[in-house]
């Protein structure tokens, strides 16, 4: 339910609404999200607000310890996404999965805990690697501390689903193939949405009727961030690695890891490249690729995506992933969603089940590597405003 007083609200960017502008945004959420998902935002923006903690780096939940659930797994980092997207389907999911939180910050690691019925919290990671009982673990810290939780996770035989981008440079790539490689056993999985959403998986079923190369653009507009937000922190990785990896990589899904090496990436030069970019992608099958982000301002439906794509007789777009079109040679039809759907829930539940199922699979090696490869070359050519080419793993 909602809490008594719930506005004004306070968003992850850390910006400050008045009651007018917040009341607009619950009843846009609403119309876009549903009634379920917007109270778990706001409640998500109460969380971070959180104030009661614990004393030393453990805290016990006494009231989930006589009900015998086999809770099997952990959260680290215990902000506004883990509270509102992480948890909140996980636990429609499966209302026992939650074992443990994990914040350096105590009040936001019990909060969470709490509300979701885990077993502790603690702000001591050791304690997450040495818990036998620990499947699975979702990785939703800053970026720069992704990659490094995920390799002893890893090493520690415990599958993880690791928020993106799930590294930072190529050491961190190189070090997090090689531990994938060594314990094969154990199985990975990545934050990024897009290709998990239902519009995207029947874009693609559509375009598998067609033949030749694919023309794709981009346009984005990203949530406007302030000059001093986390983000462009220099080890943070800046809107390329925060925000561009998601659409970088749905379009790696969109050809094909086979058909997409070895490209060349071309960035158009613009004043302000932290947070409105251009950049074009040729690869190897002669589709390309043309992104548009920009950030300039708040804009009333929060982020746009807006996707248009040729491949032979047919033309489809995806617009803010609640409307697919394909208009082809000899047909046309239009798919609708209630609400948006940017593949969240499939993205999160995906990496669950198929960790908790002896049969599951994560996601391949050379994916996972590709997919880095790519962000990383695409945010070089941007900062440097130079022409990258750049062959397949």
């Amino acid at each position: 339910m909602f809490r008594k007083k719930f506005l004004p609200i306070e968003y992850a960017t850390g910006t400050k609404s008045s009651l007018r502008g917040a009341i607009f945004k619950v009843f846009r959420y609403i119309k876009t999200s549903g009634l379920s998902r917007t109270i778990s935002k706001i409640n998500g923006t109460y969380h971070l607000k959180s104030s009661v903690g614990f004393s030393g780096s453990y805290w016990d939940n006494n009231k989930q310890k006589c009900k015998n659930k086999k809770n099997s797994v952990a959260i680290i980092g215990c902000g506004y996404y883990a509270y509102a997207n992480i948890a909140h389907y996980l636990y429609k999911e499966n209302s026992g999965f939650l074992r443990c939180t994990l914040d350096v910050n105590a009040p936001r690691a019990r909060s969470l805990c709490e509300k979701y019925k885990g077993y502790y919290a603690t702000t001591d990671f050791q304690v997450i690697l040495d818990d036998p009982l620990i499947k699975l673990v979702y990785i939703s810290t800053k970026h720069s501390f992704h990659a490094d939780y995920a390799i002893k996770c890893i090493e520690a035989g415990k599958d993880v689903h690791i928020e993106k981008p799930h590294v930072m440079n190529k050491k961190e790539l190189e070090r997090l193939a090689q531990a994938t490689i060594k314990h094969r056993n154990v199985k990975v999985f990545l934050g990024f949405n897009r290709p998990k959403s239902d519009l995207f998986k029947r874009l693609l079923s559509q375009l598998d009727n067609y033949s030749g190369s694919l023309m794709i653009n981009w346009f984005l507009v990203g949530h406007y961030l302030e000059a001093d937000h986390w983000y462009f922190d220099g080890e943070e990785g800046g809107r390329v690695l925060g925000n561009l990896c998601h659409w970088t990589d749905a379009t790696l899904n969109l050809i094909g890891i086979d058909k997409a090496f070895p490209l060349e990436i071309n960035p158009t030069f613009i004043n302000d490249s932290s947070s409105d970019f251009v950049v074009t992608i040729t690869f190897n099958d002669l589709s390309t690729a043309v992104f548009s982000f920009s950030a300039k301002g708040w804009v009333s439906t929060g982020i746009i995506e807006s996707l248009r794509i040729q491949k032979g007789d047919c033309v489809a777009s995806i617009e803010s992933f609640d409307k697919l079109t394909v208009d082809a040679k000899n047909f046309k039809k239009v798919w609708k969603n209630m609400f948006r759907d940017h593949g969240h829930k499939n993205n999160i539940l995906n990496s669950f089940r198929n960790s908790m199922s002896e049969d599951g699979v994560g996601e391949p090696s050379e994916y996972i590597i590709n997919t880095a490869r790519l962000y990383l070359a695409v945010d070089s050519a941007i900062s440097t405003g130079k022409k990258i080419l750049l062959d397949k793993a």
